[in-house]
């Protein structure tokens, strides 16, 4: 039972991939007239290299993984997918809708924010009984905002240096 629900996650997380993956190709062409062919293809293809390789990592060794150390790297491929998805709803806002900057990097942000809280509530309501200890305990919470952490600093790296 618990591995055909994550199976249902990951053919989830495989989806989101894809709608990230048109966007990204999509916003290419205007990421390659702002700043280059050399970076428009560092924007668009080092987040989907980093998002891909943690998760094949958690499943080449998911029968090695506790669910709690599953889910922990399930969330910091979420989060890596949410970031990127705001980077380019932010630009999609600053660049093609007329729009305030401010403005735009609020709704990317709450857009983001607003499918990994969903993504998050989602795993909780299907493992909060297997994964007890993961979502009760402060060593946990800790590891958590310690990738959350790591993740935006990776996103930063990215898309800013």
């Amino acid at each position: 039972m618990e591995n055909q629900r994550l199976g249902r996650f990951q053919h989830i997380f495989e989806i989101a991939l894809v709608l990230l993956g048109v966007l990204s190709a999509t916003e290419n062409q205007y990421f390659a007239k702002i700043w280059g062919d050399t970076i428009a293809l560092r924007f668009t293809i080092t987040p989907f290299i980093l998002i891909i390789a943690v998760w094949l990592l958690k499943e080449l060794f998911s029968n090695k993984l506790s669910i709690a150390e599953s889910l922990l790297f399930s969330e910091f491929c979420w989060e890596l997918w949410s970031l990127t998805l705001t980077y380019y709803l932010l630009f999609f806002w600053l660049y093609s809708v007329p729009s305030i900057p401010l403005l735009a990097f609020i709704e990317a942000t709450i857009f983001g924010l607003m499918f990994y809280s969903l993504i998050c509530v989602a795993y909780w309501f299907e493992f909060k009984n297997e994964a007890v200890e993961y979502y009760k305990n402060k060593k946990w919470i800790l590891k958590r905002v310690g990738w959350l952490i790591v993740g935006v600093i990776v996103i930063y790296i990215i898309f800013y240096i």
